[in-house]
Order: structure tokens, then sequence, then C-alpha cells
């Protein structure tokens, strides 16, 4: 993920009342949104919340056949 666009969710979390909202309002926004679960995890750690929605994006197919590529090496 890139910084600026954890720094956009981190606004829009601050401003909103529900973090399961503004996520769903950043994915629109930019799809497909967060996709690692460890920073989605991160922000709800940051604001001391629980979790209600487990899901994060899958990865794109094009992303999984670079990683294939990679690790085949």
């Amino acid at each position: 993920m890139r910084i600026r666009s954890y720094m956009i969710v981190q606004y829009l979390m601050r401003s909103s009342q529900s973090k399961s909202v503004t996520l769903e309002i950043f994915t629109n926004a930019r799809p497909p949104g967060i996709k690692k679960d460890k920073h989605v995890q991160g922000l709800y750690c940051f604001y001391n919340e629980k979790r209600t929605n487990n899901s994060v994006p899958s990865i794109p197919a094009w992303k999984r056949s670079v990683q294939a590529l990679l690790l085949a090496r």
C-alpha cells in the first residue's frame, strides 16, 4: 500500500464514525482498495477498534502471475 493511500484512509477514518464505511468509501473511489489484510488490521488497531468485516479484496490475476514467476526462480 502506498503511503498516500494510508494517509487518505486515516484522514477519512478521523472524520467518520464508522471505520468499515470509510474503507468501503475508499474501495469504491480507488478499486480494489487496500489489498493487504495487515494494513487494514493496522488501521483498526490504531483506532483501538474491533474489526467487524474480515474481507479484503483478492489479489489481482496480474499480480498472482508475477508472484508465481518470481517464486519459480
